[in-house]
């Protein structure tokens, strides 16, 4: 059985929403890993996922996905679109909902540099496209590659935008985000949500009794979630 801790104070849940950017993720060229990664590091958190979307890497499906659910939830988490090539266009897309130019994150720049100088490769302007992020964004430098991640503000949402390539997302969302996330939650004064998962062997139970999730209750409410042999 596994608990996470209740704040004391009752109030509204805060909401996340989890956007993956990225043509192969539609086609099922890869498999999603990122968003159930996420929503069960949310969930624990205590957010109240509400959505999980993917768009495409077209920058109209990608504003609008921005749009929509930066007034929708307390916090986004995005993943794709922050690579070298021509279709990687999250940057921009940001950048022209903030009315902000890209600018090279200088520490991850550096880091590009030396890596590339170690190989003996030449330095492309799609690989110095990698290291630019929105002006005034918060950076999120990269543990386990190159390009960094970056957090803004759009709407009533708190975004963060990270690199699709699972390793690299897992390095940046839990040495930045997580604690960023957890600020936002204080902030809120929100109750972080209490969950226990119980395994259960060897009883007869009803047909159809599976693992699922309990409906969700009050606010800061207890979530369980129950099965036979889960």
């Amino acid at each position: 059985m596994s608990t996470h801790p209740v704040a004391s104070s009752p109030a509204a849940s805060v909401t996340a929403a989890i956007l993956a950017v990225g043509d192969e993720v539609l086609r099922g060229e890869i498999i999603n890993s990122n968003a159930a990664y996420l929503g069960d590091r949310l969930f624990a958190l205590g957010f109240d996922v509400v959505e999980h979307l993917a768009v495409s890497d077209r920058p109209d499906d990608i504003k609008a996905a921005l749009q929509r659910l930066g007034l929708q939830a307390d916090l986004v988490v995005v993943t794709g679109g922050l690579g070298p090539t021509d279709d990687d266009r999250t940057v921009g897309v940001v950048c022209a909902l903030l009315g902000v130019n890209p600018i090279q994150h200088e520490s991850s720049l550096e880091a590009m540099r030396a890596w590339f100088s170690a190989r003996d490769f030449a330095l492309t302007p799609n690989n110095l496209k990698q290291t630019e992020i929105p002006a005034g964004s918060d950076p999120l430098p990269n543990p386990a590659g190159l390009a960094p991640g970056f957090g803004v503000q759009l709407g009533r949402a708190r975004c963060f935008f990270m690199p699709g390539v699972p390793r690299e997302m897992r390095r940046i969302f839990e040495a930045h985000v997580v604690a960023r996330a957890q600020k936002l939650m204080v902030e809120r004064g929100a109750r972080v949500a209490l969950s226990r998962t119980f395994h259960i062997f060897g009883i007869q139970l009803p047909t159809g009794y599976g693992c699922h999730s309990l409906p969700h209750g009050e606010s800061g409410e207890p979530r369980s979630r129950g099965g036979s042999g889960c």
